[in-house]
């Protein structure tokens, strides 16, 4: 059995601009052998896509499933590379910790959640395992079940959630820019809690 990985785009049949890219496992099977049937994960008409053919329509042989990866919490099984992934959290960390000194706290926040979130996904690269999405709370909840860390741990991980997006774009707020509504002590709190983050995936790499 030949697995060809790729992405296509799934659009709907009757709208057009109903789009999104999806990770593609294209499953070709002998000749002998029944044709796998199609699991679609959207509402919207799967572009199914024979591997080696022209693009044409091709419903047959496509699975459009990511192999319940999704349903697993985003999980997937991947090479491991928590060295490379833990060395960038630190990284961050420290630009986290350079943008606190140089009062730009809205840019401190931001890299401390980047570096907690790298922090957690290579914890999870140690488990040869991939984690998919920037909601470090909700990733600490799908490590195993010996390694979920405590509630405090979490809570923390949520005040990170929050400045993933809302220090970087103004339209999160009525009007300012994050540069000039976030404070010291929320850059303060951040960096701590991506430190705390941080260490508790060292502790617990495999």
């Amino acid at each position: 059995m030949a697995v060809e990985i790729g992405w296509r785009l799934e659009r709907e049949t009757m709208n057009p601009s109903c789009g999104r890219l999806v990770n593609v496992y294209a499953i070709s099977r002998r000749e002998h052998e029944e044709p796998q049937e199609d699991h679609g994960v959207s509402q919207c008409e799967a572009l199914r896509f024979r591997p080696g053919g022209s693009g044409r329509l091709s419903p047959d042989i496509i699975r459009a499933d990511r192999e319940q990866t999704m349903e697993d919490g985003g999980l997937g099984q991947v090479p491991e590379r928590s060295a490379d992934w833990m060395r960038q959290a630190d990284l961050d960390l420290s630009q986290a910790t350079d943008s606190l000194r140089l009062a730009h706290y809205e840019w401190a926040c931001y890299a401390a959640e980047q570096a907690a979130e790298k922090a957690v996904k290579a914890l999870f690269q140690s488990f040869n395992l991939d984690a998919w999405g920037h909601t470090i709370s909700i990733l600490l909840t799908k490590l195993p079940a010996d390694v979920i860390p405590e509630q405090e741990l979490i809570d923390g991980a949520k005040v990170l959630d929050k400045h993933y997006t809302l220090s970087r774009y103004p339209n999160g707020f009525d009007s300012g820019a994050p540069g000039d509504l976030y404070t010291k002590g929320e850059a303060e709190t951040a960096v701590k809690i991506a430190g705390e983050i941080i260490a508790f995936c060292k502790n617990h790499l495999r």
